[in-house]
């Protein structure tokens, strides 16, 4: 970053990040605010239809094709149409996603009622 070349710094993370997954690329989508940002994520193997540029507005450009515009609420209603589903048979059987995020977390466990419920 010092060098002014934060693409890589960001493309070393992002191949640490990879190297933990062994063979399989754990990226699936890119989203960035910098030019750099599409170049970083082509670099770890994300496809250039699944790069976005974001400008201040918040209205993100398609990398392939800078015509495309869309915003974060137009992808929430798409996003299971784009996205993968976690839980998809592709998934590995031994990751527990929900474990681990946020919902998961810091989810309360549900209280243990003891005794015959009444129904009124």
């Amino acid at each position: 970053v010092i060098d002014r070349n934060p693409e890589e710094f960001k493309i070393s993370c992002l191949k640490e990040i990879q190297s933990l997954f062994g063979d399989k690329n754990p990226f699936f989508a890119g989203y960035g605010n910098r030019p750099n940002d599409a170049f970083s994520y082509q670099s770890v193997g994300i496809p250039t239809f699944r790069i976005f540029t974001i400008n201040s507005a918040g209205v993100l450009r398609h990398k392939l094709t800078n015509t495309f515009q869309t915003s974060y609420p137009e992808q929430n209603s798409v996003v299971d149409f784009v996205f993968p589903p976690v839980d998809g048979c592709e998934t590995d059987p031994d990751l527990h996603f929900q474990e681990f995020s946020s919902f998961g977390f810091w989810r309360e466990d549900f209280p243990i009622v003891m005794g015959p419920l009444e129904l009124n």
